[in-house]
């Protein structure tokens, strides 16, 4: 079964069955990867990512830059089964429930400090800790899309967690 590793702190990386395909993946690609995985519901209108991603564009420019985005995830990200990891509608984008990934945003999020029971775990935990989210994105990515990302209640910078854990 093919299996995809997804990593966000200290920068994008997308692994496929162990080969690095994150040359695949541009800066807007991930972010759209990331927008829709930090849902929870793992969902999100084509229109919201349009207004986060492509703002100042115009609409025609904006949907196409969409569909070129999502057209290069679907390339990229395909298990050997034919699955993707986005099932693109209309009007949605929604992470595949068929697809077989872990991403160390998900991870991070769905750790509950009070249930960690050995220092290995803790340890784990910490090494999901790479650098900055989307550090080394080399897009400029709308400020309402930041804004989402630092009111999801998870602090993103390195540097704040570990002052927080000290």
């Amino acid at each position: 079964m093919s299996m995809l590793y997804i990593t966000f702190m200290g920068g994008p990386r997308f692994l496929l069955d162990g080969a690095d395909v994150s040359d695949q993946i541009s800066s807007k690609a991930a972010a759209i990867i990331a927008l829709v995985l930090m849902k929870e519901t793992r969902q999100m209108r084509r229109s919201d990512i349009i207004s986060y991603l492509w703002s100042e564009s115009s609409d025609d420019a904006a949907k196409y830059n969409l569909r070129f985005n999502l057209w290069q995830i679907k390339k990229a990200l395909v298990q050997a089964d034919g699955e993707s990891l986005l099932l693109v509608s209309k009007d949605d984008i929604k992470v595949n429930p068929n697809f077989s990934f872990l991403c160390d945003i998900s991870e991070i999020e769905q750790a509950a400090l009070e249930d960690i029971n050995s220092i290995a775990e803790l340890k784990h935990l910490l090494s999901l800790f790479r650098g900055d989210f989307l550090k080394t994105a080399a897009c400029t990515i709308a400020r309402t899309f930041w804004s989402i990302l630092s009111s999801a209640g998870t602090i993103w910078k390195t540097e704040s967690w570990w002052s927080i854990t000290a």
